[in-house]
């Protein structure tokens, strides 16, 4: 089953990568490849409780998109919401992804 899960998750994050690449050609992170940021960021993900595939690809987005804008420091506003536990996880990326998207 370990195995089963680790294929899962691997090619999940070869998706995500190639869907970053693929939206975000411009964009290079100078300190990591983009391979190991997405492990990072899907580790990171999956420990707030977001899972489902979508919304750790746009968590993955905004990421990169942080770390292109605002030298890798997510907002206050964006870590006060992913850490509280009165709003399901879906529902923190619906909700940090449309701010994000109308502050830039």
């Amino acid at each position: 089953m370990d195995a089963l899960q680790k294929y899962s998750q691997d090619h999940f994050l070869e998706r995500a990568i190639g869907y970053l690449r693929a939206g975000y050609p411009t964009m290079s992170l100078a300190c990591e490849p983009l391979e190991d940021f997405g492990r990072e960021g899907m580790g990171m993900a999956f420990a707030l409780g977001i899972e489902r595939e979508c919304d750790v690809i746009r968590y993955l987005e905004m990421l990169l998109i942080w770390s292109q804008r605002r030298g890798a420091a997510m907002p206050d506003w964006a870590v006060e919401l992913l850490n509280t536990s009165q709003v399901p996880p879906e529902k923190k990326v619906d909700l940090i992804y449309s701010r994000m998207l109308r502050e830039l």
